[in-house]
């Protein structure tokens, strides 16, 4: 879904290593936790965020 969001653009290898460093970064979150990153990263990004602005956004998730 962030997909939607712009972002610089990656040839094969690049996105491989791309998608690697995000499951390295918040890859071992729960699946509500990331369900909240998209939902605040498409309300309030303008471009797709780093691994760091993931992890900032990430804080903000309590489980409920």
């Amino acid at each position: 879904m962030l997909d939607t969001l712009p972002r610089r653009k990656d040839d094969v290898v690049g996105g491989e290593v791309r998608v690697r460093a995000y499951e390295l970064a918040i890859g071992q979150r729960p699946k509500a936790a990331i369900e909240f990153l998209v939902t605040e990263a498409l309300r309030n990004c303008r471009f797709f965020p780093s691994t760091s602005e993931c992890v900032e956004i990430l804080k903000r998730w309590e489980r409920r």
